[in-house]
């Protein structure tokens, strides 16, 4: 379908559910108005014709999952192209969209530096990051933390490092020692969210790359 109503608007990774299995491949995605292509990595295919859930993970919308019915053959561009198989998608249905608080979250593990917006309130602190997503982040540290109080972080999600500004939501224990806090960003600057949709969506590939090792 892609095009039936260009369900997709800026899409490069996606994951394939096979029928038979119980097994998801990371795909690359290209789509015009027209069609929808699956790329992949590998030469454990055959040509088939399936229906299967396809997720995208598209930068504009958030996760998106659907039924699909998927051609899969050789890639005539290959050895040119890297991908010796493609599968030509369409979309039969669209299921959900995931985006903004109900964002697909990557898990990480990240030991990172933050600072209190308001310098009464204390310097810098180290936190876990647990898990983000466009939305936000949740964090452990023993640090202490008021409800919307506001805290600052540098993060590359692109290839620029830059400072970003957090509200702290809600607060629980995460052990004996530790709160964990979820935080929202907030003034993000036109094309944050897209980077930082587009980085999760780079985690959860390598998340589930890791996983299949």
């Amino acid at each position: 379908m892609a095009g039936d109503d260009m369900i997709l608007k800026e899409c490069d990774r996606g994951m394939i559910y096979m029928p038979e299995g119980d097994v998801k491949i990371s795909v690359e995605v290209r789509f015009s108005k027209e069609n929808i292509t699956l790329y992949f990595e590998g030469f454990h295919f055959q040509d088939a014709r399936i229906k299967a859930r396809v997720d995208f993970y598209d930068v504009q919308q958030g996760l998106i999952t659907t039924e699909s019915e998927v051609l899969i053959k050789r890639n005539p561009a290959y050895p040119t192209s890297p991908y010796p198989w493609i599968g030509e998608c369409k979309v039969i249905k669209c299921n959900e969209t995931k985006q903004r608080q109900m964002d697909v979250r990557a898990s990480v593990d990240i030991e990172w530096q933050f600072y209190h917006d308001d310098p009464k309130l204390g310097g810098d602190f180290f936190a876990t990051i647990r898990n983000l997503s466009a939305g936000g982040v949740y964090i452990e540290t023993v640090e202490t933390l008021a409800p919307q109080e506001l805290v600052r972080f540098r993060f590359k999600f692109n290839k620029k490092d830059r400072t970003f500004l957090l509200e702290t939501v809600w607060g629980k224990m995460a052990d004996e020692i530790h709160m964990g806090y979820g935080l929202r960003f907030i003034n993000l600057q036109p094309g944050d969210e897209a980077n930082i949709r587009n980085y999760v969506f780079r985690r959860l590939i390598e998340n589930h790359r890791a996983n299949e090792e």
